[in-house]
């Protein structure tokens, strides 16, 4: 334990992301490493591999590219099919349904925030750092995120049972949050407030503003957008931790103690 939230070791040494990150913490398990594909696995391709390697790795990599670009809702198996050229009954063989395909990758993608957690708890010994560090790379990396988070939700809402390692990791995730929000009250920093709640309003914050980012974004045509994902992970970040201090004065210095990149060294 660190000043009574739990000591997560920390498992990256940079959370410093975008969307390209996003995308190969999605694949990389399929498009990075040397593959070859399990003799008589699914029917024949309908035209020539551009890679070797496991099929299934192939599927879900396609899969996350045709989801960054065109949205979960918009892409249908066929055109995950014709991506990796197979034929979509080769493609169902591997996966029973669309959302076993999206699991796959949010399983993956859930890991990054869990490390954010265990990064600022490492990073940091009291709560209202460990929080403001979280919130700001959490909400900063959310924004970049190729998919629409709320749409990931949804989807896993309709299909518990697929998305079962979606729900826990979401529920370890609460944990966590509601870790540094608890240390934060009995360390005397944070108002006395209802931790769950508080932690909630904290994930629900950092979600919703992805949704407005990807619908309102920067505008094309100017070189400097004004809101940067940094820029609103920071005022993300102060309007959570300004709330719940007791002595509000003190946010200026978390602020600043919180601005680099989050590694496994600080």
């Amino acid at each position: 334990m660190i000043g009574g939230c739990p000591d997560w070791v920390p498992e990256v040494k940079l959370l410093n992301r975008n969307a390209d990150t996003f995308l190969r913490v999605a694949t990389r398990r399929f498009d990075d490493r040397p593959r070859t594909r399990a003799p008589g696995a699914g029917r024949p391709r309908r035209i020539e591999r551009t890679a070797g390697g496991p099929v299934d790795a192939e599927i879900v990599g396609a899969a996350a590219r045709l989801f960054s670009k065109q949205g979960v809702n918009a892409t249908t198996m066929a055109q995950i099919a014709d991506a990796v050229g197979l034929g979509v009954s080769s493609v169902y063989y591997y996966f029973g349904n669309k959302n076993q395909l999206v699991e796959r990758i949010v399983i993956e993608v859930n890991r990054a925030p869990l490390a954010i957690t265990r990064v600022a708890a490492h990073a940091f010994a009291d709560a209202p750092r460990r929080l403001h560090a979280f919130i700001r790379h959490d909400a900063a990396a959310l924004c970049e995120f190729p998919f629409d988070f709320n749409e990931i939700h949804r989807l896993a809402g309709d299909d518990r049972e697929n998305f079962s390692r979606y729900w826990i990791d979401r529920r370890q995730l609460a944990e966590r949050v509601e870790g540094f929000v608890r240390q934060g009250i009995d360390d005397g920093d944070f108002l006395d407030v209802d931790v769950e709640l508080a932690a909630r309003t904290v994930l629900a914050n950092d979600e919703a503003i992805q949704n407005w980012y990807r619908q309102a974004g920067p505008d094309p045509d100017d070189a400097e957008p004004r809101l940067s994902p940094a820029t609103i992970g920071e005022f993300i970040a102060d309007l959570g931790v300004r709330g719940l201090l007791r002595e509000p004065g003190r946010l200026e210095s978390i602020r600043s103690d919180t601005s680099a990149p989050l590694t496994a060294s600080m």
